[in-house]
């Protein structure tokens, strides 16, 4: 017996590229990163930590998977709003 064969969409999916988006400290102010692309730079963490949310929604609706990384106490960046 053989076993069916996924469809594309759920190839697609399962192999999709993970983007990993970071809020980050810089200089007086917060940034969301991606790469080597700045997305946003905003005065308060809450701001970019709001954006990034809205940014990660909307790649989770088009099927796109995303990680969200945000410093720690200590300035290591951990995983956000998984």
């Amino acid at each position: 017996m053989r076993c069916p064969r996924p469809s594309a969409r759920k190839i697609n999916v399962m192999h999709a590229h993970l983007t990993e988006i970071a809020i980050i400290r810089a200089d007086a102010g917060w940034s969301l990163v991606s790469g080597e692309r700045t997305l946003g730079r905003f005065d308060y963490r809450v701001d970019a930590e709001e954006a990034a949310l809205r940014l990660a929604q909307e790649a989770r609706l088009e099927h796109r998977r995303i990680r969200l990384l945000a410093p720690d106490d200590h300035g290591r960046l951990r995983p956000f709003a998984d």
